[in-house]
C-alpha cells in the first residue's frame, strides 16, 4: 500500500542525486511511497514500475531497471534478498521521514552485513564531501572576514581623517548613512 511521504526542499538540490537522470530521481521519490515505515520496499522491478508509473505503458522495463541501477550506484538504495525475494533498503530513510505511528513490519530488515558495507562506502564519500565543504566554507569565511575588516578599517580611517581636519561628523555619515532620519 502506498504511503504519503514528505519531500524536503533539499531533495531537488542534492548533488549526489543530480548525477542521475531526472527520471531516476522521480523513481527515487516514488520508492519512498512504496516503502514501509522502515524504508524497505519490494525490489521486483516490474512491480515497482507498476506502482510508480502505472499509466506509462510505453516505459520499457529495461529503462526502469537502468534508473534503479543508477540509484544503487550512488548508494541511495541498497538491494538485498530475503526468502528468495528482492528488496531495496532506502538509505537514511529515517533521517528524512518522520513516522509518528509506524505500522507493523511487512518486509524483512536489511541484513546487517549489507548495511555495514554500504555505510562504510557512504561514510568515505561523506568524509570527502565534508572536507571539500569545509574548505569551501573556510574560503568564504576568510573572504567575508577580509571584506569586513577592510570595511571597518575604511570607516576608522575616514573618522580619524575628519578628526585631524577638525571636522567631527556623526558616525552614520561616515558609513554612508543619512543620520538625519
Amino acid at each position: 500500500m502506498a504511503r504519503s511521504r514528505i519531500l524536503k526542499p533539499e531533495f531537488w538540490s542534492d548533488e549526489k542525486l543530480a548525477t542521475v537522470p531526472r527520471e531516476a530521481r522521480l523513481t527515487f521519490a516514488g520508492l519512498w511511497t512504496c516503502s514501509d515505515d522502515y524504508g524497505i520496499t519490494k525490489g521486483h522491478p516490474a512491480w515497482l514500475k507498476a506502482q510508480i508509473f502505472p499509466y506509462d505503458v510505453d516505459l520499457p522495463l529495461t529503462e526502469f531497471r537502468k534508473w534503479l541501477a543508477d540509484l544503487e550506484r550512488i548508494g541511495v538504495i541498497v538491494p538485498f534478498t530475503a526468502d528468495g525475494e528482492s528488496f531495496f533498503h532506502i538509505s537514511n530513510f529515517s533521517d528524512h521521514q518522520r513516522v509518528d505511528r509506524p505500522s507493523k513490519l511487512r518486509n524483512p530488515d536489511c541484513p546487517p552485513d549489507i548495511l555495514a558495507k554500504h555505510s562504510r562506502v557512504c561514510r568515505d564519500s561523506l568524509a570527502t564531501d565534508s572536507r571539500e565543504c569545509i574548505d569551501e566554507l573556510q574560503m568564504l569565511t576568510d573572504h567575508a572576514r577580509r571584506d569586513s575588516v577592510m570595511q571597518y578599517a575604511s570607516v576608522q580611517l575616514e573618522a580619524k581623517r575628519r578628526i585631524l581636519e577638525r571636522k567631527v561628523v556623526p558616525l552614520g555619515e561616515i558609513r554612508g548613512k543619512d543620520s538625519s532620519k
